[in-house]
C-alpha cells in the first residue's frame, strides 16, 4: 500500500510536471509566433522600402541620361557656336574691308555700301549674341540654367545671323 501511495504521488507530481511543461511549451510557441509576426513585419516592411529605392534608383538612371543627352547636345551646339563665332568675325571682317572699298567707290557704289553695311551691322549683333550666350552659359552657376540662358541669347541672334548669310 505504502509503494501505491508513493506510485500516486509520482504519478500526480509527474501530471503537475507535463502540466507545467505543457504551458511553458504553450508560451514559448505563443512569443516565438509573435516574434515570426514580427520578422514578417519587418520583412515586408523592408521589401516596401527595397522597392521605393529600385524606383528611386531608375528615376535617378531615367534623369540621369536625359540630363547627359542635353549636355551631350549642348557641347555639340557649343562647338558649333564656337565655329560659327570664327566664320561671323571672318565675315565681320570681309564685310568691313567691302563696306570701306564701296565708300571710296563714290555715289555710284553707295547701293553696295549701305547693303554691306547692313550685313556687318547684322553680323555683328549675331556675334554679338553669340558671345552674348557664352557669357550666361559661363555666369550661371547652375549649368542647365546657364545652357537655357544660352540657347535664348542664341535664338534671339539667330534672326541678325541669318540676315547677314551665317
Amino acid at each position: 500500500m505504502a509503494l501505491t501511495a508513493v506510485f500516486a504521488v509520482a504519478a500526480v507530481g509527474l501530471g503537475i510536471w507535463a502540466f507545467s511543461l505543457n504551458s511553458e511549451l504553450d508560451d514559448t510557441k505563443t512569443s516565438g509566433s509573435a516574434a515570426v509576426t514580427d520578422l514578417q513585419a519587418q520583412v515586408t516592411e523592408l521589401e516596401a522600402e527595397n522597392a521605393q529605392l529600385t524606383e528611386a534608383s531608375e528615376t535617378l538612371g531615367q534623369v540621369s541620361a536625359a540630363l547627359d543627352q542635353r549636355l551631350q547636345a549642348s557641347r555639340a551646339k557649343l562647338e558649333q557656336t564656337k565655329s560659327d563665332l570664327g566664320t561671323t568675325s571672318e565675315q565681320l571682317a570681309v564685310t568691313q574691308q567691302q563696306v570701306n572699298e564701296a565708300v571710296q567707290a563714290g555715289e555710284a557704289a553707295q547701293g553696295e555700301a549701305q547693303a554691306a553695311q547692313a550685313q556687318a551691322e547684322n553680323a555683328t549683333l549675331c556675334a554679338k549674341g553669340t558671345l552674348s550666350a557664352w557669357d550666361q552659359l559661363f555666369a550661371s552657376d547652375d549649368l542647365e540654367q546657364g545652357l537655357d540662358a544660352a540657347e535664348q541669347a542664341l535664338d534671339t541672334a539667330a534672326p541678325a545671323c541669318k540676315a547677314a548669310g551665317l
